[in-house]
């Protein structure tokens, strides 16, 4: 399988990569597995024959920004076999802008219809995958996000004409941030709150025509347009949508979780409105896996570019002879603890990917299953953490890279503009992790009360030995010892125990004070439940990575492996050292002093390690398309080529005179009075 892999170039990289100790290609399969290292070798191969694919230095306006996603997206469109793998093609990410508006207006949309929809939605499933129609998702209003039952749109149903009235009472209630809706969806999953004979009904799921697909101009009634430049990802054409007293079809009800009869009776085979609605929510948290494979692709890009930066980077040193700058502590602990963390969070994905999966396939009409509550509960931090992680990373890769990492060709200023959307889109960070902390506040009364708690996925398990993980303590006095995963995995339970029980414990004192529910639980986020769900899922994610390491016998790349598990325990662990004095779990200065000489001892041991560890997760060239991070090494040369092919670098300015005549300037300028 290796054999499909290529070698580097040789050049000053080769320094490092000599020094690896293990084979970064039998690395990168079994982290990857062989079908997905297969797939995007062939996937990369594909898109080199494309003009629209390859890198493109020049400043492009936003027009053309927009159009060249565009082409890309219709390029994929038309070859989905060889360049949209339902499965493996988000974790290539080659065109972002492109493979986001074929995620929401193809596979999303289709997604949405097929598993909320019935046969009546056959033949819009049918026409969407044969490129008739193109789709979006409509969800965020102007004045409501977060708060899904707070969004004001309506569908009044009209027993006389068998049909949907959709009213956007004023421009708060507008529909946007939807993607593919500003300039090219022709139909959009639209979500609304039913009345039906003046009687509310919740919200619920609609198909709605908004423009004519062969003029791409939009129906009578229906207002819709583009929000304008953002901060990055300005390929894809975010839009905003009214609908005056719209009319569309009963059928046009998506109707898997509730139905309108012709004469108006609503029917849905839930017995409470809340968990119908949870179930018309629930497939949704597909989409923020995608989101935490966007964030930690880009971090594995800027990774990438600083790291293979600092082989080759070259500053001061003993005996006057400059070493690289990755030789130096400072940089390893910027540096080396994010590439960690990229790691654990890539064979996170991969993992969710599949359990989701599993859970679509058990998709059902009449009940919420375990596991999808429980990848709710996952995502809705894990998203969250992995955007506050690679954020940072991103950040920490360009300030590595000196001035050189502020140059657009570096790359790395797009990756953080690009990034910066996931930690917004499919729930704001703050809000979307409290999903996870009441869910857990939820389960402790079973806990205590000697109710054992188990999920698909073992994420809680642990919960039910909560008072003897209260009662540990962090025994760990030398560096083989705080550096076992069980020696970590320890800490972050005893961790999430401790935060769950402070929680609750300062919720309920501010209730014996007369606060209401929802403003306990408002007061009470910062320290504690927004604390409980990150230690809550660092405890899961690094549960899974040793599950992961588990599944190898080859002794290099356990060894390597387990480093890594060890240095984003710690440096995960290390945020967390205020509480772990706080509750008792630690005391005195050694354990503290012994975790952070730890981190640095861990950084050092891979150092040697830090290029072919880059080597295993790098995108091609091509796709990478950095001056700093090309895998040749070659940055001086690169640079070079940049500045020089600059249309600003050598030439003079058109507006020259302006330089020459300054004094010119401010004769002939009239201030205002």
């Amino acid at each position: 399988m290796t054999e499909v892999l290529r070698d580097f170039p040789a050049g000053p990289l080769d320094f490092y990569r000599k020094k690896a100790s293990f084979d970064w290609k039998q690395l990168k399969v079994f982290l990857f597995g062989e079908d997905e290292v297969r797939y995007l070798n062939n996937l990369y191969n594909e898109i080199d024959k494309y003009p629209e694919f390859q890198p493109n230095n020049k400043v492009l306006t936003f027009d053309e920004q927009r159009r060249i996603a565009y082409r890309q997206a219709a390029i994929i469109r038309a070859n989905q076999d060889k360049l949209y793998h339902p499965k493996f093609n988000m974790f290539g990410y080659y065109a972002p802008a492109a493979e986001v508006k074929l995620g929401l207006g193809v596979k999303l949309f289709t997604g949405m219809l097929e598993k909320l929809g019935s046969d009546r939605h056959k033949q819009l499933i049918a026409d969407i995958k044969n490129g008739k129609i193109s789709g979006c998702f409509c969800l965020t209003e102007i004045s409501h996000g977060t708060n899904v039952k707070g969004m004001r749109t309506t569908a009044t149903y009209d027993k006389v004409a068998k049909q949907f009235i959709i009213n956007t009472p004023d421009f708060e209630a507008a529909k946007c941030w939807a993607g593919s809706l500003g300039n090219a969806a022709t139909h959009a999953v639209l979500y609304a709150q039913l009345y039906i004979d003046g009687k509310y009904n919740g919200l619920h799921t609609f198909v709605v025509p908004i423009r004519d697909p062969s003029t791409l101009l939009p129906y009578p009634g229906v207002i819709v347009g583009d929000m304008g430049e953002k901060i990055g990802l300005n390929g894809i054409d975010n839009g905003f949508l009214m609908l005056n007293n719209y009319r569309i079809p009963r059928e046009y009800l998506l109707n898997h979780t509730g139905d309108v009869l012709e004469d108006g009776q609503y029917v849905t085979p839930y017995e409470k409105e809340s968990e119908r609605f949870g179930a018309s929510l629930l497939s949704l948290s597909a989409t923020r896996v995608e989101v935490i494979v966007q964030s930690e692709v880009y971090g594995g890009f800027a990774l990438t570019t600083a790291i293979r930066y600092s082989g080759v980077r070259k500053q001061f040193g003993n005996n006057d002879e400059e070493m690289p700058i990755l030789e130096y502590q400072t940089q390893q602990y910027r540096l080396l603890p994010y590439l960690a963390a990229a790691y654990v969070l890539k064979s996170f994905t991969r993992f969710a990917f599949q359990a989701f999966e599993q859970y679509m396939n058990e998709f059902r009409t009449d009940s919420i299953s375990l596991l999808g509550i429980e990848l709710h509960v996952v995502t809705s931090a894990a998203k969250p953490l992995t955007g506050w992680i690679m954020r940072d990373a991103i950040q920490s890769c360009r300030e590595a890279c000196a001035g050189h990492g502020y140059l657009k060709a570096a790359g790395l200023g797009d990756i953080r503009n690009n990034q910066d959307a996931t930690l917004t889109y499919e729930g704001e960070n703050w809000v979307l992790i409290q999903q996870t902390s009441n869910f857990l506040l939820k389960l402790r009364p079973n806990i205590l009360s000697g109710v054992e708690v188990r999920s698909p996925l073992k994420s809680v398990d642990f919960l039910n030995n909560i008072s003897p993980i209260l009662k540990s303590k962090f025994t760990a006095n030398t560096f083989e010892d705080v550096i076992k995963p069980e020696s970590i995995l320890s800490a972050f339970q005893w961790l999430t125990c401790y935060l769950l029980n402070l929680t609750h414990e300062k919720r309920e004192a501010r209730e014996k004070l007369g606060e209401s529910s929802f403003a306990s639980r408002n007061n009470t986020q910062v320290f504690y439940a927004r604390k409980l769900g990150i230690a809550f899922i660092e405890h899961f994610l690094l549960q899974k990575f040793l599950d992961k390491i588990s599944e190898t016998s080859d002794r290099s790349l356990r060894t390597i492996l387990l480093k890594i598990f060890s240095l984003y325990g710690l440096f995960s662990l290390e945020k967390f050292t205020n509480i772990l004095y706080q509750g008792g779990y630690i005391t005195g200065d050694a354990p503290s002093i012994l975790i952070q000489d730890s981190i640095i001892e861990l950084c050092l041991l891979l150092k040697d390690d830090a290029v072919a560890l880059v080597d295993v997760i790098a995108p091609p060239d091509s796709l990478l398309n950095s001056v700093l991070g090309a895998s040749d090494g070659q940055v001086y040369h690169h640079l070079r080529n940049s500045f020089f092919a600059s249309p600003y670098g050598t030439g003079r300015p058109s507006w020259w005179t302006d330089i020459t005549n300054w004094k010119d300037i401010s004769m002939s300028a009239k201030p205002k009075l």
